[in-house]
């Protein structure tokens, strides 16, 4: 009898330890998004954004000449041809949206919240990742709308920010 107790608690130890190494993987997997620059809170930084693991400054909202809510990005495709470009939401009121053209392809779209524990109202602590492949040289155009704006055609949406990204 002693043999089997301790076989079992053997086997419950082993299975409690690849338990927790599973947990552990796979929340770590899905969290590519963690290098994203954030705040003091942990808020995604507004004026960030991240192509293909590279983060760029975009100037938004900067005083000066020449400052505004849009701006141009020039990357390179990933060796596999994809692009993947992490946005942060901001505000709760508005998102993200892609213009669709046929040299386009839209792989993935997802919207994840990267858990801060200072919640603040009226912000987002979500990011917004779209991957794509691009025939050739490309620019794919995004506008930061209020959700208000859903159900209208891209070019008829009412943008509060821009961001042209031109793929090389």
């Amino acid at each position: 009898m002693k043999v089997n107790k301790k076989f079992f608690g053997r086997i419950a130890g082993l299975t409690l330890a690849l338990s927790v190494a599973v947990m552990t993987g796979c929340s770590a997997a899905g969290s590519g998004d963690s290098e994203f620059p954030t705040d003091e809170a942990g808020y995604p930084d507004k004026d960030s954004v991240m192509i293909n693991g590279d983060v760029y400054e975009t100037g938004f909202g900067e005083e000066g000449e020449g400052s505004g809510y849009e701006a141009d990005i020039q990357v390179r495709a990933g060796d596999d041809g994809s692009v993947t470009v992490v946005l942060p939401q901001i505000i709760p009121t508005h998102t993200w949206c892609m213009e669709e053209k046929q040299d386009v392809h839209l792989k993935s779209f997802e919207t994840v919240e990267t858990g801060v524990t200072e919640e603040r109202e009226g912000q987002s602590d979500a990011l917004q990742s779209f991957t794509f492949t691009a025939d050739s040289v490309s620019t794919i155009h995004f506008k930061w709308v209020n959700v208000n704006e859903s159900g209208k055609a891209f070019s008829e949406k009412i943008a509060d920010r821009e961001l042209r990204v031109t793929i090389s």
